[in-house]
């Protein structure tokens, strides 16, 4: 057993933050907090808040970190750095205090269609009460999704029924409108090249 101390606790089911913070972890599970010594080993982290059973509901585990640079990576690097970017995200994410991590894509199949693909990570569950808690999660992301895909819905009825003439384009539109420019020259280069 290992209790961290640091200068404050959020309680995240009261919202009351506490000084001095103390967090009791027993193997890979917090067992307690709270409390003037700890118990076990006291691992002092300084002045610092924790976080315990701190949840991120919208991260890109793919951007950020070493490498990266902001509105071109996601275009331009190739899924297997994209894949370690991943990993390393995702452990300092871990490393940070997060429990769960929700991300998602958009992947557009035509001019008016795509596809929403959600990933979910979760330390794993030990409990019934935790695997529930995971589920709940899930449920409520799916409805956020819904909200977002909502949001598209209406804005691509606009665009169709020509009730908005203009509409100004965003990072993300410019930088997908030149994936497709790169990936038109990749085809028509091999093409020519096989004549």
């Amino acid at each position: 057993m290992v209790t961290l101390k640091a200068a404050r606790v959020l309680h995240v089911e009261t919202g009351r933050i506490e000084e001095p913070g103390l967090v009791t972890v027993d193997g890979d599970r917090i067992a307690g907090g709270g409390g003037e010594g700890g118990e076990g080993d006291v691992l002092d982290l300084g002045d610092v808040t924790l976080l315990p059973g701190l949840m991120d509901m919208e991260v890109n585990l793919l951007m950020g970190g070493r490498g990266e640079v902001p509105g071109l990576s996601p275009v331009q690097d190739d899924p297997p750095l994209r894949m370690l970017r991943g990993v390393a995200n995702a452990r300092r994410t871990l490393r940070s205090g997060f429990t769960t991590v929700l991300t998602y894509h958009y992947w557009p199949t035509a001019v008016d269609k795509h596809l929403f693909e959600a990933n979910l990570y979760f330390v794993p569950a030990k409990t019934a009460r935790d695997r529930l808690a995971q589920e709940l999660t899930a449920v409520t992301f799916k409805e956020y999704a819904l909200q977002d895909g909502n949001t598209l819905e209406a804005t691509q009825t606009m665009l169709k029924g020509r009730y908005v003439t203009d509409f100004p384009l965003n990072d993300q539109e410019i930088l997908l409108r030149h994936l497709h420019k790169v990936v038109r020259d990749y085809v028509k280069e091999h093409a020519d090249a096989a004549e």
